[in-house]
């Protein structure tokens, strides 16, 4: 009877642990997938109110899950090319992210030859 039990017992622990895997690794490929056009999406939102801070880092965090998209590269290039600096540090932090987003822009699209173009005088003034 004992014997019983305990196969019961492992069956169902079993079940319910393959089921919260596959429940957790499902959630898991969901958020991955979706979450480059979700950040695109609120990286949208606070650029149209004037948030551009949070619009850098949303743009970014998308275009680095997706570096193939260069619309994301493009977004997130413009949304710093926007943003303001008050000190020389901040300036000089957001010059070089800026350049590292138009190599990322340029690398992401190797026939855009502007991109290309602007990046490269971009690096000639540094």
């Amino acid at each position: 009877m004992a014997r019983k039990l305990n196969r019961q017992f492992v069956i169902l622990v079993g079940g319910v642990t393959l089921v919260t895997i596959v429940g957790v690794g499902g959630l898991a490929a969901w958020r991955m997938t979706t979450a480059p056009e979700r950040n695109v999406a609120k990286g949208d939102e606070a650029l149209k109110a004037g948030r551009i801070n949070e619009a850098v880092e949303r743009y970014g965090r998308a275009a680095n899950k997706r570096p193939d998209r260069t619309e994301y590269w493009k977004k997130y290039v413009g949304a710093l090319e926007q943003q303001p600096t008050n000190t020389t540090q901040s300036g000089t932090q957001n010059f070089f992210q800026l350049l590292g987003g138009r190599a990322k822009q340029a690398e992401s699209d190797p026939t855009d030859v502007a991109s290309l173009q602007l990046y490269l005088d971009q690096l000639g003034g540094t």
